[in-house]
């Protein structure tokens, strides 16, 4: 599969080939591509916002964590900065990256945190 180009130009990280999956055999796989009208959070874990490698905003329960679509509002209003939204659990992480208006990919993945 040939790069993005628009990757490369903006220092990007290129999206995962295959769909992240946790070391959990009842949990299906994470999504490659999220829809705005998604909510990803572990259940027991942490979702999380950040800009620039800081945190921007957190949310440790399911009930409160908002869909894509909050994520996309904020950082619509200031696009000029790397944005990530990180899901991580107990026994698998995904990090999703803005790679452009409405379009986040899954950049990495990893065993979480327990």
């Amino acid at each position: 599969m040939p790069a993005d180009p628009r990757v490369a130009a903006r220092g990007l990280l290129p999206p995962l080939e295959h769909a992240p999956r946790s070391g959990c055999l009842n949990c299906g796989s994470k999504p490659l591509r999220v829809k705005l009208n998604q909510r990803l959070h572990a259940g027991f874990g942490v979702t999380a916002l950040i800009r620039d490698g800081e945190s921007v905003e957190s949310y440790f329960d399911y009930e409160k964590c908002p869909t894509f679509q909050r994520f996309e509002n904020v950082a619509r209003k200031d696009p000029e900065h790397d944005w990530r939204v990180q899901v991580d659990g107990p026994l698998s992480d995904v990090t999703y990256q803005r790679h452009g208006p409405n379009e986040w990919v899954a950049v990495a993945k990893g065993l979480g945190f327990a």
